[in-house]
């Protein structure tokens, strides 16, 4: 892999119990991308995720950040991207661990975050958007979807954004000083740590933050397929503490 900070990417991967669903290929493939970095945090898994993290960025420039209790995905994410930035990289994101995303996709998503921020200049944020476009391969379980739709409607409503897809598990943001700043303190949602990053950037910047969404070309939904009374708890939980940026 060849280093380059003008063109370096980091992204981060929350892992929690990986050890069953790892994909060595799939996650060699990825870490052979030119100028990426990758940032795995093991969010306290009970299982051998670490090992198998630990075989794979063996003699190469990415790292494994140990997390000794388990905080939540939210938090695994920020302080890995907080990790992220101190290494001044020309941007940084995150990647679900779960092997939802084609290869192809990642390295699209990638290449595209390059070329706009070089050719425009500007501080630009990629996020990959789940669309069904015809040509699309894009897998998700109907009832997750219809209810993140129907979700998602009464947040645009009450929020004001135009994202289509704030949950893609593919985002990566140009390195600043107000993204930072986005990721001082502990996320107040589990669920919707994209769409709080917006309303902080907001909060912070007293404007919306630069986005450009692209659509995938596949995505295979690998999560488990029911609604648990948990997370819907979570969900309400969530919502309540969204809430809070409106005052």
């Amino acid at each position: 892999m060849n280093r380059n900070s003008e063109f370096e990417i980091v992204l981060v991967v929350p892992c929690y119990n990986e050890e069953k669903r790892w994909k060595s290929h799939y996650w060699h493939n990825i870490s052979k991308i030119d100028h990426l970095r990758l940032f795995f945090v093991n969010d306290g898994s009970k299982d051998q995720t670490s090992k198998q993290i630990l075989n794979l960025i063996s003699n190469s420039p990415h790292k494994l950040l140990e997390l000794p209790t388990n905080e939540g995905k939210a938090e695994a994410v920020r302080l890995g991207m907080i990790e992220a930035l101190r290494e001044n990289p020309r941007g940084v994101g995150y990647l679900d661990a779960d092997g939802a995303f084609p290869f192809d996709d990642i390295f699209a998503q990638i290449s595209l975050f390059r070329k706009m921020s070089i050719l425009q200049n500007q501080g630009l944020a990629i996020w990959s958007s789940r669309i069904q476009l015809s040509g699309r391969n894009i897998e998700r379980n109907a009832t997750r979807h219809y209810f993140s739709r129907v979700l998602m409607t009464l947040l645009v409503l009450r929020f004001k954004f135009k994202v289509y897809d704030t949950q893609c598990g593919l985002k990566i943001f140009p390195c600043s000083s107000n993204l930072a700043k986005c990721l001082e303190t502990r996320f107040l949602t589990r669920w919707f740590i994209d769409l709080e990053l917006i309303l902080r950037w907001r909060a912070i910047t007293g404007q919306e933050m630069p986005i450009w969404e692209e659509p995938l070309f596949g995505w295979k939904d690998v999560a488990q397929s029911k609604l648990s009374g948990m997370q819907i708890f979570t969900v309400i939980r969530d919502l309540i503490n969204l809430s809070k940026y409106l005052k």
